[in-house]
């Protein structure tokens, strides 16, 4: 040990190793300063569409007649009403009001729509594209009772 400490005695031999950790520190300064590379691409994490699913719905992945204008319109999510596209020309019929729209997280050009389980049926029997129309997502939808109140009302008419 005193070999070792009477070799730096001399101003000499101290300034080249003062020079030479100076260097080493300097050297690891630029190695771990500079923003790291890797070779390897990050891969993005891609969500599952059943992670949007709540207990008692159902999503279901359609064919959109009108999917070219939708896709430009719409971003991950919106409400819309659906129609069953008619072949001969005609207005198609409705047969969902203010569902939940989303597009595939794996797939962009798709789209599904989030209804209860028990008007999930009306929408899988319609066979064929459907056509979409976009609502306003902050439009309140009417409530099932008012919808009845509505339809339940007739009106006779007499004529004589």
């Amino acid at each position: 040990m005193k070999k070792i400490f009477s070799y730096f005695q001399t101003n000499k031999k101290r300034s080249h190793i003062f020079a030479f950790v100076t260097l080493l520190v300097l050297a690891l300064w630029i190695e771990y300063s500079r923003p790291s590379t890797s070779s390897r691409p990050v891969t993005e994490t891609l969500e599952s569409a059943d992670t949007y699913i709540p207990k008692g719905f159902t999503l279901i992945p359609i064919d959109i007649a009108n999917q070219e204008a939708l896709e430009s319109l719409v971003g991950s999510f919106g409400r819309a009403d659906l129609y069953a596209s008619e072949t001969s020309g005609k207005n198609g019929k409705k047969i969902a009001s203010f569902v939940r729209l989303m597009r595939a997280p794996l797939n962009p050009h798709r789209f599904a729509v989030l209804v209860p389980d028990a008007e999930a049926s009306n929408i899988v029997r319609v066979s064929g594209p459907l056509f979409v129309s976009i609502r306003n997502p902050e439009h309140v939808a009417p409530k099932k009772e008012q919808i009845a109140k509505r339809l339940g009302r007739i009106q006779w008419e007499v004529s004589e």
